[in-house]
C-alpha cells in the first residue's frame, strides 16, 4: 500500500515528489469521472488520510486537500467513499496542526474539499458533524476566497468547487 512506503521512517520520498504526486493525481480527477472512480477503487484515500494527519509541509496538505476536493466534486461515489476513509477528520487535522491561519493554501483546499464532500444531505451531516462548520468559522477571516468558507457554513449543496489543474512545486537545487 502507497501509505506504508511513504512513512515517516521511510525517507525514500521527499515532500516535493509526494506534493507533486498528489498535484498529479488532482490533475487526473479533474474533469473526468472515470479516472476519480479509478483513484477511490485503488484506495488511494487511506494514502491521503495517512498523509494528512503526519505530514507538516503546506505544500503535501495543499495538494492532498485539493485531490480531496477534485475527487468529490459533482461525484457522489467518490464523495462517500472519500468520507469512508474520514477524509473529512483529516483535512481538519491538517488545518488545526497548521495553527488556524499559518497556511492560506492548505485552509483554501481544505475548505473546498468540505465543500464538494457535502454533496448531499446525508454527507452534509457527516461533515458537520467532523467540525467542518466550527473550522471554516474560525478560519474565515484569514480565507483568501472566503465564499468557499460560506458554502461550507452554507451547506455547500450543489456550489462544488472545483480545483483546476495546478503547476507542480520547482525547488531550488543550489
Amino acid at each position: 500500500m502507497f501509505a506504508q512506503s511513504v512513512g515517516p521512517d521511510n525517507l525514500r520520498i521527499d515532500d516535493d515528489a509526494l506534493g507533486s504526486a498528489f498535484c498529479g493525481l488532482c490533475n487526473c480527477a479533474e474533469g473526468n469521472d472515470a479516472n476519480r472512480n479509478l483513484i477511490v477503487e485503488l484506495d488511494v484515500m487511506k494514502s491521503v488520510e495517512y498523509i494528512c494527519e503526519n505530514w507538516t509541509d503546506p505544500y503535501v496538505l495543499a495538494s492532498a486537500a485539493k485531490l480531496i476536493a477534485n475527487l468529490a466534486y459533482s461525484n457522489v461515489y467518490t464523495a462517500m467513499m472519500c468520507l469512508s476513509a474520514h477524509c473529512e477528520e483529516a483535512l481538519n487535522m491538517s488545518i488545526r496542526k497548521g495553527g488556524g491561519d499559518k497556511n492560506p493554501d492548505v485552509q483554501e483546499a481544505a475548505m473546498m474539499a468540505f465543500a464538494n464532500l457535502s454533496n448531499n444531505e446525508s454527507n452534509q451531516t457527516h461533515v458537520g458533524a467532523s467540525g467542518a462548520i466550527e473550522l471554516a468559522v474560525q478560519v474565515s477571516p484569514a480565507a483568501r476566497r472566503s465564499h468557499t468558507c460560506v458554502n461550507i457554513i452554507g451547506g455547500g449543496v450543489n456550489k462544488g468547487q472545483r480545483c483546476l489543474p495546478h503547476i507542480v512545486r520547482v525547488t531550488d537545487t543550489h
